[in-house]
């Protein structure tokens, strides 16, 4: 546990200096002494390519020993890995089944996924209400994602019952949190007025936050605001340049406006 303390404060240079590579080797040390947490560290570093060259297969390594020493991360990180088939073959059975051991192990992103799944219905029958169970875990554990998945279940009565206030609550917290596709929400819900009190002045705060943040629906919607002069002052110029940046990723309805 120490080989791994010290090597987290190398690798954010807590109290020393920041040296990527005195981090990987106190972590490997760790790790072939049986250190859980030192191996996914090493994974998550191989996958990210920070401090290393990127290398999903010596991350699905690093995974493989964490998960089985039971950490539920590595799990669910190792299920990423096999659902896009980086550095192990791709293999949608085998996923979900890391999914479904990191969820109940308590892994957040585990339960989102699963979540996802049962949503979607992606290599199991499509249940929402079992959907919404995972969502409400990870949710509970400070998940955005999950969060915005809720808060779409909730608007929509999918699998749970019927609730745009608290659909709003979700949303808000999940934005506060950094999330992007929650703040485009808040920007919808603002400018329809469900759930809430309809607002052009916040729909436009939380589209603008949004686009700002690269989302191509509200960097749209900017151009619609701006050019009808709702909840911002109307100007043509910045309107146009809203379509032209939401057109360049492919936004539809910009690129039809641009021609």
């Amino acid at each position: 546990a120490a080989l791994n303390s010290l090597g987290y404060m190398y690798s954010i240079g807590f109290g020393v200096p920041k040296d990527d590579t005195e981090a990987i080797r106190l972590w490997s040390l760790a790790a072939e002494r049986g250190n859980a947490l030192a191996a996914f560290n090493l994974g998550v570093t191989h996958q990210s390519g920070e401090g290393v060259p990127q290398d999903h297969a010596l991350a699905a390594k690093w995974y493989r020993l964490a998960a089985d020493r039971g950490h539920p991360g590595a799990l669910t990180n190792l299920g990423y890995l096999h659902d896009e088939g980086l550095g192990v073959p791709r293999d949608e059975v085998e996923a979900l089944r890391l999914y479904r051991l990191g969820a109940e192990g308590g892994d957040s992103w585990g339960q989102h996924n699963l979540g996802a799944a049962y949503r979607l219905g992606l290599g199991v029958a499509k249940d929402p209400g079992e959907a919404a169970r995972w969502f409400q875990l990870a949710a509970g554990q400070g998940h955005s994602g999950a969060m915005v998945n809720l808060a779409m279940m909730h608007s929509r009565g999918e699998g749970v019952p019927k609730n745009l206030p608290l659909a709003h609550d979700l949303l808000r917290d999940a934005a506060d949190r950094g999330d992007i596709q929650a703040m485009r929400g808040l920007g919808q819900l603002h400018a329809t007025g469900k759930g809430v009190q309809k607002d052009p002045d916040q729909a436009a705060k939380w589209y603008r936050l949004a686009a700002e943040k690269g989302n191509a629906d509200a960097q749209f919607q900017m151009g619609v605001f701006c050019m009808r002069g709702k909840g911002v002052p109307k100007d043509a110029r910045e309107a146009a340049g809203w379509f032209r940046v939401a057109a360049e990723q492919g936004q539809a309805d910009a690129q039809r406006i641009l021609g």
